[in-house]
């Protein structure tokens, strides 16, 4: 008796030791994820219950409210939740959800910018309009000391800004943290970036001494609201989706992160393009990456098409540096500084042309760091190669080489025509694409969407720029049915539509003439692209051009294979 009681006894101790394992495996496995449910609805629960009964459904031994980390709730519906495999597939599985995914970590992308861009500092303002616009920037949060943010002149916050100032002395506006104690900056991008926005005039400024000059924001009497989400790791979506959350709800004018994935994620399960969804249906324009990847094809990281992505740019100056060999000969060139060496010790030189192991001129692709620890690394002088290539229609350039062009901030307070979407413009989108109905529908929180009567393709999107992807070896035809809205400073006026063309295609505008009568009038085109087969791997450009004889509107194409 005494050695089968001994025999239950460690048999049951042995099944809990299992059951204790099993449960603390299972917790080790789980990570975080974000359950995204779409637009704001009613329901006889309030949002944040709503989401821990979600997670009761699925929960055997674990905590739901110690699984939540976020229920997004002020602008959309949603949460973040430490989940295992097997859980995430059970929501995935559930009515109402739109999209499970793991929360990944996505990386920062980064004055005289608007010198650069040749926005001069005398241009007409209006500081009183321009102190009531708010940016909200997501990034890794701000120095508020900095003279860039002086808070000297500015009148309190307008009130439409229902946000609020967490753990920092703030001038006027707010700052938020996610997932961390303080907002305050110590990994300067976000104050690069905030300052770039909304920047004070702040003269001598320089880097030790480099580019001295006047430091300037675009529009300096705007307000900063700061999110700070980005830490030395990187950002993560549950944080990102956060700060879209409050954003959204605080009132700001205009979001900005300068902030990407490695590769384009899906639209349903990337944090920026959901975020940037729910901000573009409530009137709120957010301004983002492209990515650092550049200047080779399919490296844009954030394409959903209710953002306002900004690509990076090469620039108008050089660090210019010596290196005096040991013969005494000194050359000159471009280098990442100018800092003088701790000691005048000579240093061996590495030469990096004709090592198949980088990329042509890229120092910055060395596989080990050691190979240059305390040595000069000369690189191939490629400037002239990649970065000086003109980047504009009439040098015949791929269009997928610089896309629209350069931004000329003064030209476009008076563009004369523009190709303007909204909502219904991208929800359509949506439609003409894979989604399915009842997705769309929980995004939206409108059971009208997705009609069949305006069943299109995706190209049907009122976009300034036309992409058509064809079968390599087929001749192909197609249309594009846009719409331009009259913001001219004349009311009656005409234009006139200028095609060029690669001698590949045949491109036709109808009309090719457009009258408007009146401000913000609307008119339609089509514009038909047909040609012969064209061989794998190939491009064919095209550019669209409205002339009134003072504006040009241009409007890119590319016919392009796989």
């Amino acid at each position: 008796m005494t050695s089968l009681l001994s025999h239950l006894v460690s048999l049951a101790f042995f099944i809990s030791f299992i059951l204790l394992f099993s449960s603390a495996s299972s917790n080790e496995e789980r990570k975080v994820y974000i359950v995204y449910m779409g637009a704001q609805h009613s329901s006889q629960y309030p949002t944040y219950e709503l989401h821990l009964n979600l997670l009761k459904e699925i929960f055997v031994n674990c905590s739901p409210s110690e699984s939540l980390v976020y229920s997004y709730q002020r602008s959309f519906s949603g949460f973040a939740a430490k989940l295992s495999i097997d859980e995430a597939e059970k929501l995935n599985d559930m009515e109402g959800i739109v999209s499970v995914f793991p929360s990944k970590t996505l990386k920062l992308r980064t004055t005289r910018s608007w010198d650069f861009l040749n926005f001069s500092q005398r241009v007409n303002r209006n500081p009183t309009l321009e102190s009531d616009i708010i940016i909200g920037m997501i990034d890794t949060g701000i120095w508020p000391e900095s003279k860039s943010f002086s808070g000297q002149g500015l009148r309190p916050p307008p009130r439409k800004w229902k946000g609020a100032c967490v753990n920092m002395t703030c001038n006027n506006l707010g700052d938020y943290m996610f997932s961390e104690p303080s907002p305050r900056d110590f990994q300067g991008h976000g104050t690069h970036t905030a300052s770039i926005a909304a920047g004070r005039t702040v003269s001598h400024a320089s880097l030790y001494g480099l580019a001295k000059g006047m430091a300037r924001g675009a529009v300096p009497s705007a307000r900063l609201a700061v999110y700070k989400v980005c830490w030395w790791f990187g950002c993560t979506d549950q944080d990102i989706l956060a700060a879209f959350d409050d954003a959204i709800s605080d009132g700001v004018d205009i979001i900005s992160l300068s902030v990407a994935y490695a590769i384009a994620a899906d639209y349903f399960q990337d944090s920026i393009a959901i975020g940037a969804f729910h901000a573009m249906a409530n009137g709120i324009l957010t301004s983002t990456a492209a990515g650092n990847a550049g200047p080779y094809r399919g490296t844009v990281s954030n394409v959903a098409p209710w953002t306002l992505v900004a690509a990076a740019s090469s620039i108008d100056r050089h660090i210019i540096d010596k290196v005096v060999t040991g013969n005494h000969v000194s050359t000159l060139g471009a280098s990442v500084n100018t800092f003088a060496t701790k000691n005048r010790d000579d240093h061996p030189l590495i030469y990096m042309q004709g090592n198949a192991t980088i990329l042509p001129g890229d120092c910055t692709a060395l596989p080990d760091i050691n190979m240059v620890k305390g040595k000069i690394v000369l690189c191939k002088y490629f400037y002239d190669e990649i970065f000086t290539k003109p980047m504009y229609p009439s040098a015949r350039q791929d269009e997928l080489s610089y896309g629209a062009g350069q931004l000329n901030p003064v030209k476009a307070v008076d563009p004369g025509l523009v190709y303007d979407a909204g909502a219904s413009d991208y929800v359509q989108m949506l439609c003409n694409s894979a989604y399915n109905e009842t997705m769309i529908k929980m995004v939206t929180g409108d059971a009208s969407s997705c009609s069949a009567s305006s069943k299109g393709t995706v190209r049907d999107l009122n976009y300034p720029s036309m992409a058509l992807h064809v079968q390599s070896g087929k001749a192909f035809a197609a249309k594009f049915l846009r719409t331009v809205t009259n913001v001219g400073g004349a009311r009656r006026c005409r234009y006139k539509a200028e095609v060029w063309a690669d001698h590949r295609l045949n491109v036709a505008v109808n009309p090719s003439k457009l009258k408007f009568s009146e401000l913000k009038e609307k008119r339609q085109f089509t514009v038909s692209v047909s040609g012969g087969p064209l061989p794998g791997n190939s491009t064919a450009p095209a550019t669209v051009i409205w002339s009134d004889g003072e504006h040009q509107v241009r409007s890119v194409m590319v016919v392009y294979t796989d």
